[in-house]
Order: C-alpha cells, then structure tokens, then sequence
C-alpha cells in the first residue's frame, strides 16, 4: 500500500487535512489558512547570543545584576524562544542562564544545577552565576538541610552525631538509636546510648577491627573471624571451643599426614572433614587431605587398591 505523504516540499507531517485537493499536515493547513500559503516563513526570532541576551535585560547598576525582561517559565526564570532551532526540527525553548554556562561546560554531570549568587532568579550576569547540586544549593531543600546545625528534634548535628548515608544525607545519630530502642520495645528515655558502631575498635567478642575487620559494599563492618565461626557453627554443628578442642587433640596437625596447620590469625590451612550422609565431624584435615577424600569419592577399596599398586610398584 502506498504510503500517502503532505504535498508540501521537505514537510513529514501526517496528512489529515486537504489543501487545494492535495493532502496535508495540520501544520501546513493551518499556515495555509492563516498566511494564504504552506511555506513556512523566515523564523521571526533569530537565535539566541549574547547580543540577544544584551537587548532583553536591563543593568541594575547598584546590584550589579543584569536582569532579564524577556519570556520566563512557570518558576520565573528567563527563557527564550529560539526560532532557529525551532526551524531546523529543534526544541526552541532555551533556558538563558543555563545556555550561558553551556557556553563554558561542554558537558553537565548528572544532578548539577545552575543557582545564582545574588538571589534574583532574572539575573543573567555571567558572574552572578554558579554550578551547584541539589544537596549544595542555596534554595534547595537538600542544600538548606545541609547547612543546618541540628536536627527536627534539637540534637546537634555534630560530626560525632551525624551519620552520612550511602548519597550523601545527613541523619541523626541520636534520632537513629531512638527509633531503634522504639522498635524493640525499648524507651529510650530510660537508656543511654553508648558507642557508635562506626566509632568501635574492636567486635563484641574483642577481636580488633582494624586487624580483623573488613566491609561491605554498603559500607558497613564486620568481624572476620566472628564470621568464620558463625558459619563453621551453622555448617558442621560445633562450637568454637569444641573446634579448639580437636585442634588441640590432634596436636594442631593433620589427622591423616601429620602436617603442621598454619595459621595468620585470621585464615588457617586446617579444614573440618564431615560425613556428607551424616553430617558427623570425623576430624580435622589438611586441604590436600581433604580433597583427596573428596576427588576418591571416600571409597575405600579404591584407597586399598591405591597402596596395593604403589606398593608393588616401588
């Protein structure tokens, strides 16, 4: 089926209208019926620069701003309608302040907006003008929160009460514990709260954090032989001192090679051998040992006719 195009040259509009018996766009009919022909005219506006920008703002000498008297937004911040861009398929709309900074930035990280520093939103005076954020600016929430000095509840929001998440908030640590005690029942009224967690040296069980310690992609810490042992205890069903305990029977050696474990204070080569039926502990193994078991299936007839075939061969 042929496709049916606006008679009109250079034009991609859909046509639903028709303009001496030829098909056209609504666009093109409404020029049509308003200026007598479908050419679109010379734009109107030309585009913007810094000469433009001149004609439509008045210096406040006292100021020192350049204020704009041209079209504004919904905020009341001056745009200009371009009809360059407007002619060759672009967005017309122009924020000023913003093109001006364009002209220096050749490309805008994500978030950052343009605030002025003498507090008048017309203001077009290159030097009135600044990069800022969200959690920066001067009439931001974010940025206004930012500079505050306590929290809602009159807590200072010191450096030792102040907590920074993972974008770059400030909450309350106080606020934080509060709520936690609440949580769990608790008045905190009747409490006191003790050591940050952010600020401890050492676990709850005294292993030092900062030779034991490491963290999470959200940053927060934990104790690695702590979670050495929380995972041996859910694994195999045996406590630490019951672990020390076979360590210590067996002399600290492998059960079956006799080979010393060594040991960095943090990661060891001794490894708990169980019954994958069962889950019973049989001992404490090398790696090698271990494996071994595992790669032999724990068949023993194959182990008897291993030492059978080295011994006949030696």
């Amino acid at each position: 089926m042929k496709e049916i195009k606006c008679a009109t040259p250079h034009c991609k509009g859909r046509p639903d209208r028709k303009v001496s018996g030829e098909p056209a766009c609504q666009a093109c009919y409404r020029r049509w019926r308003r200026y007598g022909t479908t050419e679109k005219k010379e734009p109107v506006k030309p585009a913007i620069r810094f000469e433009i920008i001149e004609q439509n703002s008045i210096r406040d000498e006292s100021a020192g701003c350049l204020t704009w008297t041209g079209a504004t937004d919904r905020d009341g911040y001056p745009r200009y309608y371009d009809g360059t861009r407007y002619a060759s398929g672009k967005k017309p709309l122009v924020y000023v302040r913003r093109w001006l900074l364009d002209q220096e930035y050749s490309s805008w990280p994500k978030g950052q907006i343009v605030e002025d520093v003498c507090g008048n939103r017309l203001c077009v005076e290159r030097e009135h003008l600044q990069v800022a954020t969200q959690s920066t600016g001067r009439k931001t929430m974010a940025g206004i929160n930012s500079r505050k000095n306590e929290c809602w509840k009159g807590h200072p929001l010191t450096e030792e009460n102040t907590y920074l998440t993972s974008d770059g908030r400030r909450q309350c640590k106080q606020c934080r514990w509060e709520a936690a005690m609440r949580s769990q029942g608790k008045n905190p009224d009747e409490l006191t709260r003790g050591i940050w967690n952010g600020n401890k040296t050492h676990c709850p069980q005294g292993h030092e954090y900062a030779v034991y310690g490491a963290f999470n992609q959200d940053g927060s810490r934990w104790c690695r032989p702590c979670r050495i042992n929380t995972n041996r205890k859910s694994v195999y069903g045996i406590t630490t001192d019951e672990y020390a305990a076979m360590l210590k029977a067996q002399g600290y050696k492998c059960k079956t090679c006799l080979t010393e474990f060594e040991h960095d204070g943090i990661r060891t080569t001794a490894h708990i051998d169980h019954d994958h039926e069962t889950g019973k502990v049989r001992g404490i193994l090398c790696q090698q040992c271990n494996r071994a078991l595992g790669l032999l299936y724990e068949n023993v007839d194959t182990m008897r006719r291993m030492i059978d075939y080295v011994l006949a061969n030696k």
